[in-house]
């Protein structure tokens, strides 16, 4: 509903206007409140394997943390922004480079999925 109000709503000098930034900021700033705690994942390098490593241990987490009950919700934006993605790591004293904040939490039960899955056999071939 937000993406469509903002869509026939609201224009480039609206959202980048003082009131539309406090907005999103308080609505994160709730957001970090309320979670249960944060998980930092990091790689050991930038090349090509270790990424795709990550990922994949990534993946797994996401999934061993919905049989659980613990939603995931990232929080990447200082890792975009270049003042501050060189300093994120040191700042949390953690080694590597750190690919994702994620705020973690307990919910009582997931919201039914916005969209299907593609089919695997719509997208591999044999």
């Amino acid at each position: 509903m937000a993406g469509w109000y903002v869509r026939h709503f609201m224009n480039r000098a609206t959202v980048r206007g003082q009131s539309f930034r406090k907005q999103g900021v308080d609505r994160v700033r709730d957001q970090v409140a309320a979670c249960g705690g944060w998980l930092v994942i990091t790689s050991r390098d930038s090349s090509l394997p270790s990424l795709i490593e990550t990922g994949r241990r990534t993946e797994r987490m996401w999934l061993d943390a919905r049989e659980r009950g613990i939603a995931i919700h990232p929080m990447t934006q200082m890792l975009e922004e270049k003042p501050f993605q060189g300093r994120v790591a040191s700042a949390l004293g953690v080694s590597g480079d750190v690919q994702f904040i994620l705020r973690v939490g307990y919910v009582k039960r997931y919201p039914a999925p916005t969209s299907l899955r593609v089919p695997v056999t719509a997208i591999l071939r044999t």
